[in-house]
């Protein structure tokens, strides 16, 4: 019984009557199984007073619990409320998940590589921008790739 457990763990500390302080069980009104635990910290002008009931708070029958659906059946409708990822991104969560803890120096990599990229179209851009500033405004569709890639061909072969 809840007094003997009580009893066992805290000793005399209490009693079934309501002295200065304790814990008094009383069995409840609203039906077999139910029963009030009341515990009070002292009658001084501080002392409050906590009360427990083992019934159940909703409707059925009291001292009853509610089973809970199995943690599978959770997940399966967690899974059907997410909307579905694109197939490269499941591509580039798998690549993520294997790398790890490298991940943010593989990060940190690219984003250094882009910024070199860059800057090297930047300078050769600038550096020739008296050819191809004129190239781009002026021509249209596939002259101006063609005059582009002409322009990178020379840069490569060292005539422009």
């Amino acid at each position: 019984s809840p007094e003997d457990l009580f009893h066992a763990f805290f000793g005399g500390m209490g009693g079934g009557g309501g002295g200065m302080g304790g814990v008094q069980f009383r069995g409840g009104g609203m039906g077999p199984g139910v029963q009030t635990f009341r515990f009070s910290t002292g009658g001084g002008p501080g002392g409050g007073v906590f009360q427990f009931n083992t019934g159940s708070m909703g409707g059925g029958h009291p001292g009853m619990r509610q089973r809970r659906q199995p943690a599978q059946e959770d997940r399966e409708e967690e899974e059907e409320m997410q909307p579905e990822a694109p197939a490269w991104l499941s591509k580039v969560q798998t690549m993520a998940g294997s790398l790890g803890p490298l991940l943010p120096i593989v990060i940190v990599s690219f984003i250094g590589f882009g910024m070199l990229l860059m800057g090297t179209i930047l300078q050769f851009m600038i550096s020739r921008a008296f050819i191809i500033f004129p190239i781009m405004y002026m021509t249209e569709g596939k002259t101006k790739m063609l005059l582009l890639a002409a322009i990178v061909i020379g840069a490569m072969l060292g005539i422009v």
